[in-house]
């Protein structure tokens, strides 16, 4: 016999953690039939891939964009959900404007996300998306 199924959720299988019961262990998962969705992403979900690149698309081409920082901003109010920001890093020359991308990335599936320039530095060209929820 083998080990007992895992639950399964919109974020991928959830197992608890045996020695902190309040504590949840998620893998992400989403494919174009089953994608993530702004509604349901979290800082967690962008701390996991720290480090790794997703695709821009911008116009006729395809960017990397490293997710380079995460930061928690605090919640707006009791019900509210954890807000955030997140710091890419495009190619130096990319010098992108300010306005809504298709961002892609296996774990993530495609997210329209709107982002802000904030110039360059010396890992490439900064763009920042700001998860603030009410």
């Amino acid at each position: 016999m083998g080990e007992p199924e895992e639950e399964k959720t919109l974020y991928g299988s959830v197992r608890d953690t045996p020695d902190l019961p309040c504590r949840r262990e998620r893998r992400l998962f989403a494919s174009p039939a089953r994608p993530m969705g702004i509604d349901h992403i979290t800082c967690e979900d962008f701390e996991a891939l720290r480090g790794e690149t997703a695709s821009l698309e911008s116009g006729a081409r395809s960017l990397p964009l490293r997710v380079s920082a995460v930061q928690r901003l605090g919640r707006n109010g009791p019900q509210a959900r954890e807000s955030f920001s997140v710091l890419f890093h495009a190619p130096a020359d990319a010098r992108l404007p300010q306005r809504i991308y298709p961002v892609r990335h296996p774990a993530l599936g495609e997210l329209e996300l709107f982002l802000v320039p904030l110039g360059p530095d010396a890992q490439g060209f900064r763009l920042e998306a700001i998860f603030n929820f009410i």
